[in-house]
Formats: structure tokens, sequence, C-alpha cells
């Protein structure tokens, strides 16, 4: 057997060994001793940890299972979903069937005493007539924002309940509203003292006044008339805010068709032949 010290050793750039052969150029055997090293019982216990029984872990039954069948709650889930809806309202009036401003008599009458016969007309229900006024019937509507084709109205806060008209094509007067920017910027142009304007026409020309005329009676107003016009006076001096803005809503499903707004000012003719200055409003569609 070679001797180890009698090997010449050849190694590769890595240093790793590719031959060894004796001095007589012949390969040789190496011989190594044979070592143990052993572990005492608590050092092997220590560092190879053996079983436990903690692996052993009983798997539950997870088959699916119905443990109910009720049918789920529709009002609970309409709730939640509305409970990160922007709310907001519209402050209106009671209802009309029309919005339609026209004169009864042209050029030759009065424009105030015109409008009068145009609001009062026994066959239909004006929006801007008195009873449709009257501020104990005021309610509020809420819906989410913003105000559009389809919006859906309530009577109530929560949303529940669906605002219901009296006609199939009820018009609102919409005295104010809140937190909708644009609806705010739709009546933008409208004409907001329509009910102040009138009102004061009516104190200072209208039945009684000291410059109510008419021809050839003296007075402007007729007998007959006067107590339209006085209850005119009366419901639109209680009208304290006006949007300038009117809204359409369907009686099937209690939502927004049209948007309409006071279009031009109003000028009621101060003496019987002011007819150039005088002038009807106008109700434009906004959407």
């Amino acid at each position: 057997m070679a001797n180890k010290d009698d090997k010449n050793i050849r190694r590769n750039n890595s240093k790793q060994i590719i031959s060894y052969t004796s001095s007589s150029g012949v390969y040789g055997n190496l011989e190594f001793l044979p070592e143990t090293s052993r572990f005492k019982e608590d050092d092997y216990n220590r560092v190879i940890d053996g079983l436990s029984d903690e692996i052993f872990i009983d798997i539950p039954d997870i088959t699916p299972a119905i443990v109910s069948s009720n049918w789920l709650d529709k009002t609970l889930l309409e709730t939640i979903e509305s409970a990160g809806t922007v709310i907001t309202r519209m402050y209106l009036s009671d209802s009309g069937d029309h919005l339609n401003i026209s004169g009864q008599f042209g050029v030759v009458e009065a424009q105030l005493y015109d409008m009068i016969h145009g609001i009062n007309k026994p066959w239909s229900d004006h929006a801007l007539h008195p009873m449709n006024l009257d501020q104990t019937d005021a309610f509020w509507v809420y819906y989410a924002p913003p105000l559009q084709p389809f919006t859906q109205l309530y009577t109530d806060e929560a949303m529940t309940e669906k605002l219901v008209p009296f006609y199939n094509e009820s018009f609102y007067t919409i005295y104010k509203h809140e937190n909708d920017s644009k609806l705010k910027d739709d009546l933008s142009p409208a004409y907001k003292t329509y009910f102040h304007d009138v009102k004061e026409h009516i104190r200072w020309y209208g039945p009684g006044s000291p410059k109510d005329t008419y021809f050839p009676f003296t007075h402007m107003w007729e007998p007959l008339h006067e107590p339209d016009v006085l209850e005119i006076k009366d419901t639109y001096a209680g009208v304290i805010d006006f949007s300038g803005g009117f809204v359409k809503v369907n009686k099937t499903d209690g939502k927004v068709t049209d948007l309409h707004h006071m279009g031009s000012s109003w000028k009621g003719r101060e003496y019987l032949a002011d007819i150039v200055n005088s002038r009807l409003p106008t109700i434009n569609q906004t959407w």
C-alpha cells in the first residue's frame, strides 16, 4: 500500500484532486481510519426532537350543509345598500295638473288681470293657483342627488315611502332644495322673485289700491274677480322661498320626468294704457 506522503497529488484550477500516483508512477490505495461521532442521549434529544402526539390532529367534518332556508330580507338589503348613499331633499308645494301661463283677453287687458284668468280657470288645476301654494300643505321629498330624469322621490328620510302624486303628471313648485349642485346650476337663471313681485303689484295696483283704475268704471278690477286677486296676494305673501323651479313627477312610480323654471320676469300694467311695458312670465323646460 502506498504511503500518503508518497503520492504525487494533481489538482485542477479549482484545486480539485484529479489523480495521484505513487513515486513509481502507479496508482495506489489510500485508506482512512474510520471515526465515530457520538451524542449523549440528552444532547441528542435536545438537538433532534422526537415525535409528538401534537402533530396528530383529527380533521373535522367540513361537508357543506344547509343550516337555514329563510328568504333574504329585501328591506334590510336595501337599507344596507343605501347606507352609503348621499341623501338630499326638496321642499315642494301641493301639485297641479299643468303649468301653462297664457292670457285670456290679450293686450287690451292688464297683464296681471290676464294672468289671473289663466291660473284660475275652473276646469283646470294650475300649479300656481293659490290653493296649491298654501304653506300648510308644503312638504319635503328626499332623493339621491343629482336630480335628473327618472330620479325616485320619497316622502321619508329613510327613502322607503315613494311619493305618490295626485295626477298622472303632477307639477310641483320647488320652494327650496339642499345639497344638489346640479339642481342649483340648472335653476341659476330662473326668475326667483315672481311671488314677491306679483304680491307687491297687487298691493299697489290691485283691487282697492289708490291706483286701481278700470275703464270705464274707474276700476281695473271687476268686482267679480276681486276675491281671486286678493286671495293670490295673501297666498303669495306667504311664499318666502322660491327656487324658480318646478318639477314634474309621474304618478305610476313617483319618479321625476321633467324640470321647468320660471324663464322671464313678470311686469304688470300699472295703468290702463301701459301695454308696451307689461309682460307675462314664461315657464321654460330645463330638461
